[in-house]
């Protein structure tokens, strides 16, 4: 799940659309993004609330290999086009892919973009993300990146595992 573009620098996201997942893609992953995310790759989930970007989506053929989530009043805004996030949870923008990835029976998530560094205004995001991290708790969740960057409330849970990102890169085969 890649929520924002924040480390880029650290490690170029695009690659990952060409991932094939190691042997025989026993390791293949599968990307959740919202955000500008969608601007920099291919993305197998995408999901936003945000017109102006659905309507940018929609003007090109992201749309045709990309699966694009958002609420029901653009999806009626848009028929046919997007599809509805699955029992529309009350979660801030930012804890979405995270909670479609979990939903999707996913048993190992990897978290690239979000730390205690990440620009959001609404503060309600990290209690968010920590909600699904809580409720999937047959689903190991690995933040990717600075260890001491990671709020305390998502590093608590017996299900949330931290990595570097040359841990990362190493495990799944990237």
């Amino acid at each position: 799940m890649i929520a924002t573009a924040d480390d880029r620098e650290r490690f170029d996201h695009a690659r990952l659309q060409y991932h094939r997942g190691g042997l025989r893609g026993s390791r293949r992953l599968q990307t959740y993004a919202t955000g500008e995310v969608w601007q920099h790759m291919r993305l197998d989930f995408y999901v936003t609330t945000h017109v102006p970007t659905l309507e940018a989506i929609r003007g090109t053929d992201y749309g045709d290999n990309t699966t694009v989530y958002t609420n029901l009043s653009n999806v009626l805004l848009f028929p046919g086009d997007f599809f509805l996030v699955p029992h529309s949870p009350r979660l801030h923008k930012i804890a979405l892919p995270l909670y479609l990835a979990a939903f999707d029976g996913h048993r190992e998530i990897f978290v690239l973009g979000l730390d205690r560094e990440t620009k959001i205004s609404d503060p309600h995001w990290i209690r968010d993300v920590d909600t699904v991290m809580s409720v999937y708790d047959s689903t190991t969740f690995y933040l990717v990146g600075v260890e001491s960057n990671m709020p305390d409330s998502w590093r608590q849970h017996p299900n949330v595992r931290c990595q570097q990102f040359r841990e990362w890169i190493s495990y799944c085969d990237i």
